[in-house]
């Protein structure tokens, strides 16, 4: 349990729109890549917000790996919009989500440069994140938020402006970050079934593992 998410008879209701979504029950494990499949409209933004704790469930419970240290964050976000420093190195992008803890060790530097290699991007340390294209962009988002030691990372929607052949990278990238994390992924992407350890589906509310 304290590697997982759990959703415990979780519901949400959008009082003003009269929508009800739930009741979820899942166990989403550390080490897995798990995806949130569904129509527009489906619910898959509002469980990752239930599962950030960005909202308060009418009902139910959800249980979350606790940070890894007092000053470090339970979660992260990797979104459609990249939200990058352009005029800042790839590198310093990276460093951004420790530096928001304490300034930057020796060892900070190096978790950096890992986290870099991990999503391929190992040799772009001192490029410009501007001149990255838009594939190359999201996996330095990837590397951005799980440099910072969040047990947890939601993805939102990481491919909806990429191509197909782009996409694939993403994904890929994403799954590498399961060592360090469970890694939960809203999309409308069917590639992410070459890559995910399990597949949900959103259907009249409820979560349905396909």
């Amino acid at each position: 349990m304290s590697g997982s998410v759990h959703l415990d008879g979780v519901t949400f209701t959008y009082r003003r729109a009269n929508r009800c979504f739930g009741p979820y029950e899942a166990e989403l494990r550390l080490g897995e890549l798990v995806a949130i499949m569904g129509p527009s409209g489906a619910g898959k933004s509002t469980l990752l917000w239930l599962i950030a704790g960005l909202l308060k469930p009418a009902a139910g419970t959800i249980t979350r790996p606790a940070p890894r240290s007092p000053n470090r964050p339970a979660v992260a976000w990797v979104t459609q919009q990249t939200n990058l420093l352009s005029s800042r190195s790839v590198l310093d992008n990276v460093l951004v989500a420790i530096r928001a803890f304490g300034v930057p060790t020796v060892a900070d530097m190096a978790l950096a440069r890992q986290r870099l290699a991990d999503v391929g991007l190992g040799a772009y340390g001192d490029r410009r994140s501007a001149e990255l294209s838009g594939g190359e962009r999201q996996r330095l988002c990837v590397a951005r938020a799980v440099a910072g030691g969040a047990p947890v990372l939601l993805a939102d929607e990481p491919t909806g402006q990429l191509d197909d052949a782009t996409s694939r990278g993403v994904f890929q990238a994403l799954r590498t970050a399961t060592s360090d994390a469970v890694v939960i992924v809203a999309t409308h992407d069917t590639a992410i079934r070459n890559v995910a350890d399990r597949v949900f589906q959103l259907r009249d509310g409820c979560l349905v593992e396909s």
